[in-house]
């Protein structure tokens, strides 16, 4: 009995021991797909500093390292891409997880003014062109795809390769 109450203790102070110190990746979530491309990397510690690695390649044949204080770190104008992330400590390293920054091609046409207003609400720089917006039918050519014929007020999304 006096055994199983020994291991029993040790048992919950290697949880609590485990809890306190471990690096915990928070968000984006492991295989999250995100659009937004400035994202702040969270995660949990009770650490003052950190090493945030990151990088397109699983081994992080090449990362990015930045010295971090506190639990998070935004990183701005990120490409299309897959990342592999992780958090180190001198004592300490966390789980490597990954996240796909997807492109999202996206216009809103509007009629303002007997004129089609068009507007990029994706996360991609798109050239447009509007031919023939008289008709009532407007043709819009995007780069990389077939023209699509809109009437006036709607929306079309897609997904850039």
């Amino acid at each position: 009995m006096k055994n199983k109450i020994i291991i029993i203790v040790n048992l919950i102070i290697i949880a609590i021991l485990f809890t306190h110190f471990n690096i915990l990746l928070e968000y984006p979530k492991n295989n999250e797909h995100l659009f937004d491309k400035n994202i702040e990397l969270k995660w949990g510690g009770n650490y003052d500093n950190y090493t945030l690695y990151i990088d397109d390649n699983k081994d992080f044949k090449s990362p990015t390292i930045k010295k971090v204080t506190g639990n998070s770190y935004l990183i701005n104008n990120l490409d299309f891409n897959t990342y592999y992330w992780k958090i180190e400590t001198d004592k300490m390293r966390s789980a490597t997880w990954k996240f796909i920054l997807d492109s999202k091609v996206a216009i809103n046409m509007i009629e303002k003014d007997n004129k089609i207003e068009i507007e990029n609400v994706g996360n991609t720089d798109l050239k447009l062109d509007v031919i023939n917006p008289i008709t009532g039918l407007t043709i819009v050519e995007l780069p990389y795809q077939e023209s699509k014929e809109f009437e006036n007020n709607i929306s079309f999304i897609g997904k850039q390769k």
